[in-house]
């Protein structure tokens, strides 16, 4: 699907050339021209279609518009798979070859989605690549990550509408929501297939290139929490794309589980921050923390008019059996963990946290993004390898960061969370297996992080819930092997993730 505008002969040339390129043969090329003064690319196009049948190029009598010239392109497909191309852009030339292949091991695959870069308006300089992670449906909510190269099956794409004019600027994020809402498998192809050119005019350069696409995107994102009947608003964000903000009717939803290995000092500094954040929310509270430490009369602590039961054990290995047995306290349906070494929670952590776990059906888990006081990133989600080891995602970078991995402050789904502030679905916690409660607390909380997706649920690390730590954790991490990036979440093209680096 290749609709045409304004674009220069040279760059629509190189484009429909990396078409002929393919070393995949069953492809066509569809083609709705809508620039009509323009005569030189209109002729350009000709003598490439008599060279080559593929090529179908069809003049329209006015602009439509992206959605309008796109729709036009769709009208002329035949094959059973769609294709989007930008005149601009360029294709890898094996891009067609993977996806045919992907599609002939497994028919009922209805999207597929592969890596991307960007290229120079000369096309000899390539930048910019993102390497993405498995099916992330919440990270489209801070971005279009699926942008380039996208292949969909034309009868779902057909069966949605096609492309909407009233999204135009957002109309292939749109057009990704409404499709892969009825597809019954969603595949990524890993590999570099797509060359985003950057000219003036490309949206690669920026949104600001067109301002009428933050609107297109915003309503883009309404469309879709009313769809999924989300009870939910959007609200644009400066730092996230967008945000939901959920409605939690107040009443008390969460049981809330304190990891207080701590000194007591510092446990009653916690407690005193902590009490601004419950709200109505919180039904229970209970402080898990070895006996040895225990003031007396602790149990006489309160956050506001609650009152903090204590869970103590005596070791270390005791510690993971303490702390389930402190999520059995209770009954209300979120499970929240947090642990009283943090110095600072941002305000609305507690409620960001419930309203993902409470009010969206398909999120089993959630997490917060863990910072040092100077927003160094500990941890944004975790990544598992084999025997249940974990690794954290974005370690020791700065918050404001993004690159071949996007960045923190997307949402992003993950295999797991750590338990500094994590929220669950108290029914998905207790119908996984139990615990090793001789694990150490981390790995046994991983562990059950992929048990509760097992059962097809999603988790997710959430960038409007944010909390703090003193300094970098000075612990020892697992030694990097080829098994985390297995880690659907993660991407094979990387050989390390702390710090992330590419395979060599």
């Amino acid at each position: 699907i290749l609709p045409v505008y304004q674009v220069p002969l040279e760059i629509l040339e190189a484009t429909v050339d990396s078409l002929r390129r393919q070393t995949y043969p069953a492809w066509e090329a569809c083609i709705a021209y809508a620039d009509p003064e323009n005569e030189a690319n209109w002729q350009l196009l000709q003598r490439l279609a008599a060279q080559d049948s593929r090529i179908r190029p069809h003049r329209m009598a006015v602009n439509a518009g992206i959605s309008g010239n796109s729709n036009a392109a769709l009208a002329m497909a035949r094959g059973d798979f769609v294709a989007l191309l930008d005149h601009d852009d360029e294709l890898a030339p094996w891009a067609l070859y993977d996806m045919a292949m992907r599609i002939a091991d497994d028919p009922e695959i209805d999207f597929l989605y592969s890596d991307k870069d960007s290229i120079d308006a000369s096309g000899f300089t390539r930048q910019n690549p993102l390497f993405k992670p498995t099916w992330s449906p919440e990270m489209l909510y801070s971005v279009n990550y699926l942008t380039h190269l996208n292949v969909m099956r034309r009868s779902i794409v057909e069966a949605v509408g096609g492309f909407r004019s009233t999204t135009d600027g957002a109309q292939d994020w749109d057009l990704f929501y409404r499709v892969t809402e009825q597809s019954r498998k969603i595949e990524r192809v890993t590999s570099v297939h797509y060359h985003w050119r950057i000219i003036p005019t490309s949206t690669s350069t920026g949104i600001a290139a067109k301002p009428y696409a933050a609107l297109a995107q915003l309503r883009t994102q309404e469309d879709r929490i009313r769809r999924l009947g989300l009870p939910a608003t959007v609200a644009p964000h400066d730092e996230s794309g967008f945000r939901l903000l959920w409605r939690l009717d107040d009443k008390p939803c969460v049981d809330l589980v304190i990891r207080g290995t701590v000194t007591d000092g510092q446990l009653d500094r916690f407690l005193k921050g902590l009490r601004r954040d419950l709200g109505g929310l919180v039904a229970s509270v209970s402080l898990v923390r070895p006996a040895r430490t225990s003031r007396r009369q602790r149990d006489g602590d309160t956050l506001g008019a609650m009152p903090v039961r204590q869970v103590l054990y005596d070791d270390l290995p005791g510690e993971t059996g303490a702390m389930v047995k402190a999520a059995h306290i209770g009954t209300a349906p979120v499970l929240i963990f947090v642990d009283a070494a943090l110095i600072r929670l941002e305000q609305d952590w507690l409620s960001e946290l419930a309203g993902w776990v409470h009010l969206h059906p398909e999120i089993a888990f959630a997490g917060a993004i863990v910072l040092t006081n100077r927003d160094r990133v500990v941890e944004a989600g975790r990544i598992i390898g084999k025997g249940g080891r974990s690794l954290p995602l974005f370690r020791n970078t700065p918050l404001y960061h993004w690159g071949r991995f996007g960045g923190p402050l997307w949402f992003r789904n993950v295999s797991a969370v750590s338990p500094y502030a994590a929220a669950c679905k108290r029914e998905d916690w207790n119908k996984t297996e139990g615990m090793d409660t001789g694990a150490p607390w981390l790995e046994a909380f991983t562990a059950r992080c992929l048990s509760m997706r097992a059962g097809g649920r999603r988790g997710l690390v959430t960038p409007h819930a944010r909390v703090y730590l003193d300094v970098m954790p000075d612990q020892p991490l697992p030694a990097w092997d080829k098994s985390f990036a297995a880690d659907p979440y993660f991407h094979p093209a990387f050989g390390s993730v702390t710090p992330l680096i590419l395979k060599k």
